[in-house]
């Protein structure tokens, strides 16, 4: 009798699911774009602050996590990839009205501007949408900025689709098109790293404001999204995310 209840009572626990059983090998696959300073590759490392954040992320909620196991994928890609493969994390997702019943979310992990870049001695100037058609375009597919210029009825003929967003600021230091739409974070840090003068550049039409998070498969363990959500509003009680950010956000970077 005794044997017979340690024995239910092993097999009840054993039954239980634990923070690991989060895919078939217990690990989920995290798809990052190359967006720095969220996400980029620095030699052979993966780093940014999404990463970091990530890290520590996990780190506070016991699960398992591997750095190897995160991927740069062009965005397009990584967008399809995490809504169609179980356990998949993609980062760092705009949270629209249009996306969010097709990701659960963790964040937020930062503020974003996307906006539309000219040169500045070009002199370009956009009153409304329709004076998009005038000009070449550079937008990474499936990103909000491109969304928002299908939405706003911009003719695909005027669209250049760049398959690493960074790619931008080079392409319209070139001439190679006449704006480029990005994070304006993300845009400063690439004009920075590429030396070109910032005074080149300017602003000539924010599209969006919006946040970055998380975005996880619709079917990821909801008890593990909580968790791990309470593991990120303690780093921000804490002043570790504070910390983070500041080790990538120079005066130049910010808006």
């Amino acid at each position: 009798m005794i044997f017979a209840r340690l024995f239910a009572i092993c097999f009840f626990i054993l039954a239980l699911p634990s923070k690991a059983a989060l895919s078939s090998d217990g690990e989920f696959q995290f798809l990052a774009e190359a967006l720095a300073p969220y996400s980029f590759r620095d030699g052979p490392e993966i780093r940014g602050i999404s990463v970091d954040i990530l890290v520590e992320m996990f780190a506070r909620a016991d699960m398992p996590y591997r750095r190897r196991d995160i991927a740069i994928v062009p965005w397009a890609r990584g967008y399809a990839q995490a809504q169609a493969r179980p356990n998949t994390v993609l980062f760092s997702t705009v949270r629209t009205p249009e996306r969010e019943k097709h990701f659960l979310w963790v964040g937020p992990i930062a503020a974003t501007q996307t906006v539309i870049w000219a040169r500045r001695e070009d002199n370009i100037t956009i009153d409304n949408p329709s004076d998009l058609n005038r000009y070449h375009i550079g937008v990474s597919q499936d990103t909000v900025g491109h969304e928002w210029l299908k939405e706003k009825g911009v003719s695909p003929s005027s669209m250049m689709s760049i398959v690493q967003e960074s790619r931008g600021a080079l392409l319209l230091s070139r001439g190679r098109i006449h704006l480029w739409v990005a994070d304006a974070t993300m845009a400063r840090w690439e004009i920075r790293k590429l030396k070109l003068a910032a005074s080149k550049f300017e602003i000539v039409h924010v599209l969006l404001k919006d946040s970055l998070y998380y975005a996880f498969h619709p079917e990821s363990d909801n008890q593990v999204i909580h968790d791990l959500q309470a593991a990120l509003d303690s780093m921000k009680a804490d002043g570790t995310y504070t910390g983070i950010m500041s080790r990538y956000l120079h005066a130049d970077i910010l808006p």
